[in-house]
């Protein structure tokens, strides 16, 4: 692993002689806390559903890591990117305006239909890529009984959202004879930032016994902020923007509001389970979740900060009041980048022992609702006057609102025999999945300016054509003046999609060491969309300077005749059916040892594009070869070829989990920037080979003692030029876009002390490391829209810490996290982003150097 730096290898090495060190002065003893209890079992003993029924990791052949709440508890998850850091070949990029993006085994598109399903319980709750700021929610990792990430597709039993692996977040189910509770307070500190806390809560039992259950809990979060939104002055030394941190100067002269990045999770849960007879149960729930963020997602301009002090920054552009300066009109909202995003997500389930078989019947509705407002001025100033420096007031920003109705029906019917020599599942899944996207974009300073300008070209003029004497640049460029909130560009979507599908899987146990598995899922998939765009910017007849006499021998009106304004509108429609196969193979010798190959296809539905605004991007399309830009995409799939094994050894005190795989990629669903005007648009473009690695270890080589380790290796890469006219869009070798780091590497170590009366303490310590990201798009030499200043995510490493103890039902402990202070440059880019030659950089980083105190209980 030629990508370790010294460095990272010394602190791999610190680690594990820590931990041995620790080990050589125990005495045998069993470990009694709940932070360390699951690991000395070993993780591969938590039992799944990944196949639908229970079974324990080390029997299931698939490539899986799984992580009880015990486990999460131990290394202090709170949220799904703590799952990301722990798990090889997940990655969760992230945008600049609050979008996300998942993806596993780098089969990753920030285009068309997710390529990673993400579930709560049997509910699909990823989104499509609908508009410029699309993202999935992730719940809070409180009262959730098991996370599972399973690799490769699974398109068999999961559908069409699966392409590259799925994510499952399964809650902790009522029970109908024992009562159970578990609670946690935690208050923490961040260098150079404010405190944190949290406080949750669960309890559930029998109402009447073995016939009436209940489950609640209850989270709430609030993680304090690190960044402070500030004015000042600053002044361009380097406009080529080379000198990064250095192209600008800046002078802080006040403080708006210190540590302005904080944001707050709540999240309520309630379940019944009902038994109506000895072999039918009713399990109806609710979960509801409401995360909020102050203002911004942790960005921060390098010229206003020192990362290597904890100290983080950024300009705030604050809208000036029109009443006082006459060039500026009234904007709608505030100046902070707030936002929101709250689900409810209702759901019955149906069990029925019909003695050969079970009967499965899950209904659901995800109603979800998201919002976020960036920080646009300095990207529509540069727009707009081809200037960097917006003057006093000067405010532009952008909502992206977006909503998500998802209903699902599915029905199981599956073999109850355990001991048969054929397991076997069948299935139906409906769902209707109702998605809309707005965008309005708002700027207090362009209907006033002198002249507007689009890469250096003048396109309107103040008193100039078409509307003469007394007319602003904006009429003369877009022909019609800002709708009310000095709104330009209003971007309207709504999609219906519906699937409907039928699955069977079947294992066969030929011989007592010899299973065979088959399986296939039928879909129809329907995709309609509606798209509007309103506002000046997307007036088709806009005149752009154009003189009058073009359109009249008299005075050209704003708005009427030939001037008259059109606002473009589509809808399109596909529809698909797909067959997703899947061939198994496993050889278990005996109960220690198990091997396996699959190889299954996975597979993402087509859709439609956005529409892209007139004139202002001919060029770019031209230049790619496109007259105009694609309306629709069509369906892409993989296949994926794996084998792999699971083994124990050492009467069970070590086990070690390893697959390898390759995943050829067709007819990708491709997010292609142009990066002249800013836009974006979607289209099939080229195919990938996806292949690599994963393996986890544990090792208990002394009483109270757990070492554990996962390490995983991804090379994502397009297997030809992706050509575009005369251009190369995507070179040959060059990554794919989003997907994750070549390396990941986790370790940690847990160590449990020989108990001190009825007090037993442990200590866990906690490595991560990740490789830099492979070049791709816009950091690829040779791409069209590569930009030699963007530079791909560097590597980094963090180091996590935890000392406690447990008296009774009571956990205590001492954690920090981040101990090094790791601070790498994430979403690296210019101010203005899209345009990328602003000499004003930003960036986000992990949260710094974190100290605090958790107590839970559980009973």
């Amino acid at each position: 692993m030629r990508s370790f730096s010294r460095r990272h290898r010394s602190i791999t090495v610190g680690v594990a002689l820590t931990a041995v060190a620790t080990a050589l002065s125990a005495h045998a003893q069993e470990p009694q806390s709940e932070a360390s209890e699951v690991q000395l079992q070993g993780s591969t003993e938590i039992v799944v559903t990944a196949t639908r029924r229970s079974e324990t990791l080390s029997k299931v052949p698939i490539s899986i890591s799984a992580f009880s709440q015990q486990e999460l508890q131990a290394r202090g998850a709170r949220e799904f990117s703590d799952v990301v850091r722990l798990t090889p070949g997940l990655s969760l990029q992230k945008s600049p305006i609050g979008g996300n993006q998942v993806s596993i085994r780098g089969i990753a598109s920030s285009a068309g239909a997710s390529t990673t399903g993400i579930y709560i319980d049997d509910t699909p709750i990823q989104a499509r890529n609908l508009g410029y700021a699309p993202s999935t929610s992730f719940p809070a990792l409180f009262d959730i009984e098991r996370v599972e990430v399973l690799r490769g597709p699974q398109g068999t039993l999961f559908g069409a959202g699966s392409e590259g692996g799925t994510v499952r977040f399964i809650q902790t189910e009522p029970s109908l004879d024992k009562f159970s509770y578990r609670g946690r307070l935690e208050a923490s500190t961040t260098r150079g930032g404010a405190p944190s806390y949290e406080a949750a809560a669960a309890v559930g039992g029998p109402i009447v016994q073995d016939k009436i259950g209940f489950r609640l809990s209850a989270y709430y979060r609030r993680n304090g902020g690190w960044v402070d939104d500030v004015n000042g002055t600053y002044t361009i030394v380097d406009p080529t923007a080379a000198s990064y941190r250095n192209s600008i100067t800046f002078n802080k002269t006040g403080t708006i509001e210190k540590n302005a990045n904080f944001d707050t999770s709540l999240l309520l849960h309630g379940a019944l389970v009902i038994a109506l007879s000895d072999n039918l149960t009713l399990t109806p729930s609710i979960t509801f979740q409401r995360l909020r963020n102050n203002d911004g997602i942790g960005q921060f301009w390098l010229a206003a900060s020192n990362p290597d002090k904890a100290q983080y920054a950024r300009y705030l552009y604050q809208a000036g009041d029109p009443a006082t300066n006459a060039s500026l009109t009234p904007l709608s909202g505030g100046s902070s980048e707030s936002g929101q995003d709250r689900f409810y997500l209702p759901a019955l389930k149906i069990n029925w022992d019909l003695g050969f078989a079970s009967l499965t019947s899950n209904t659901s509705y995800y109603d979800r609702q998201q919002s976020q407002r960036a920080d646009y001025t300095r990207y529509y100033y540069r727009y707009m006057t081809q200037q960097f420096i917006p003057p006093a007031g000067a405010r532009a920003h952008s909502d992206f609102a977006n909503k998500q109705r998802n209903f699902v029906q599915e029905i199981r019917l599956q073999s109850a025999q355990a001991e048969s020599a054929l397991q076997w599942v069948v299935g139906g899944f409906y769902s209707r999945n109702v998605q809309t996207a707005r965008q309005p974009i708002s700027e207090n300073f362009t209907a006033n300016l002198p002249v507007i300008s689009f890469g250096g070209v003048p396109y309107g003029v103040a008193d100039g054509e078409p509307f003469g004497p007394g007319s602003t640049a904006f009429l003369n460029t877009f022909g019609v003046p800002l709708l009310p909130g000095s709104v330009s560009y209003d971007e309207n979507r709504h999609l219906v999609e519906t699937q409907l599908a039928g699955f069977a899987q079947a294992d066969l146990r030929m011989f007592e060491t010899l299973k065979l598995t088959a399986g296939v899922r039928v879909a129809r998939n329907r995709f309609e969309q509606n798209v509007d765009l309103l506002g000046p910017e997307s007036n088709i007849n806009a005149p752009y300077g154009t003189p009058c006499a073009v359109y009249a021998s008299g005075p050209c009106v704003v708005g009427q005749g030939a001037l008259t304004p059109v606002y473009p509108s589509a809808f399109s429609r596909k529809n698909e059916t797909s067959v997703t196969p899947k061939f198994g193979i496993t050889y278990e010798p005996d109960g220690r040892n198990l091997f396996y190959a699959t190889a299954a296809k996975g597979f993402r539905p087509g859709g439609s594009g956005p529409i892209i605004p007139p004139n202002v991007c001919d060029a770019d399309l031209r230049t790619l070869g496109y007259a105009t830009t694609p309306t629709t995409y069509n369906s892409d799939s993989v296949w994926s070829y794996e084998a792999g094994s699971k083994n124990r050894f050492f009467n069970g005190k070590a086990s070690i989990a390893l697959s390898g795989y390759i995943i050829k990629w067709k007819n990708i669903q491709t997010d292609i920037a142009l990066p002249t005007c800013g836009y974006n648009f979607t289209d099939n473009a080229g195919d990938a080979t996806a292949k690599g690695f994963d393996m986890a270890i544990d090792l208990s080589p002394l009483p109270g003692l757990l070492l554990t380790g996962a390490l995983g290796y991804t090379k994502a890469t397009f297997d030809q030029d992706v050509e575009g006219g005369a251009n190369v869009i995507f070179p040959k070798g060059s990554g794919v876009p989003g997907a994750s780091a070549p390396w990941n590497v986790a370790l940690s170590g847990t160590y449990n002390f020989p108990p001190v009366g009825d007090v037993n303490f442990y200590s866990r310590v906690d490595f991560t490391y990740l490789s830099r990201e492979r070049r791709a798009g816009q950091t690829q030499p040779g791409a069209f829209a590569y930009n030699r200043l963007l530079r791909q995510v560097p590597s980094y490493s963090t180091l996590n810490a935890r000392v406690g103890a447990t008296f009774g039902l009571f956990d205590l402990s001492l954690f920090m996290t981040n101990i090094t202070g790791a601070h790498p440059f994430l979403l690296l880019g210019p101010a203005s982003r899209p345009i990328l030659n602003d000499p004003a950089w930003v960036a986000t980083t992990l949260r710094p150097r974190t100290v605090g105190l958790t107590l839970s209980i559980k009973g």
